[in-house]
């Protein structure tokens, strides 16, 4: 994570549209190995669907304005030790967000185009 911000910060004339990880822990160890799609695949593709239309919601730059925010603030670096751990934040506060916007219908006003709507729900 640290490698992300410092590349980032090296190449302040270049939009870094959008930074995704997943916003709760998939599947490890020996589950890796299992490809079955209702109880493995599918739901770690569900995550990475909800995770992708969410970083289209938050808008261009939203997770590399939180690592700068991160990096010019002692108070988070004293909370969060390492930029990592306070973007693991960051995401998983914005994938709980999403998933009341969502229930609510507030998130899909941010999709104009009928069929952005379509291919999130």
């Amino acid at each position: 994570m640290g490698d992300i911000a410092t590349f980032a910060e090296a190449y302040p004339n270049i939009t870094f549209r959008h930074y995704i990880q997943p916003s709760i822990p998939l599947a490890s160890g020996l589950q890796m190995l299992d490809f079955t799609n209702n109880t493995n695949t599918w739901p770690m593709q569900a995550i990475g669907r909800d995770d992708g239309a969410n970083a289209v919601a938050q808008g261009e730059g939203f997770m590399f304005a939180k690592m700068k925010e991160w990096h010019n603030s002692p108070e988070l670096q004293a909370e969060y030790k390492l930029i990592g751990d306070y973007i693991t934040h960051v995401s998983h506060e914005q994938h709980l967000k999403f998933k009341a916007e969502r229930r609510h219908g507030v998130f899909m006003k941010n999709f104009e185009k009928k069929e952005d709507q379509e291919f999130i729900q």
